[in-house]
């Protein structure tokens, strides 16, 4: 079950494209596939209303934690940033890689 870290039940969800970042910490050493935790992640995003629809997600980068960053139980940091907070970010990167 996914919980949010401060509770606000008056909460307006962002309704513009966004990008997620997800970074799993899993609680042992079982294999696993990345991609099949991101449906229920997503979906947990619009459940606590950080966001209206998952298909607002344009864009999504996962990864597992380092094995040295895993705890005795599982755990994810989800990051969700609007496209155009990417935009401004990138923009000095494409500035530098044109020179």
């Amino acid at each position: 079950m996914l919980q949010a870290m401060y509770s606000d039940d008056d909460r307006v969800p962002y309704d513009g494209p966004v990008a997620v970042e997800i970074e799993l910490g899993v609680p042992d050493k079982r294999a696993r596939d990345l991609d099949n935790h991101f449906k229920a992640l997503l979906d947990g995003l619009v459940d606590l209303n950080y966001i209206k629809d998952d298909s607002q997600v344009v864009h999504i980068n996962g990864r597992f934690a380092p094995k040295h960053a895993v705890l005795n139980k599982g755990y994810a940091i989800i990051r969700v940033v609007s496209t155009s907070e990417i935009y401004l970010l990138q923009n000095p990167i494409d500035i530098l890689d044109k020179h």
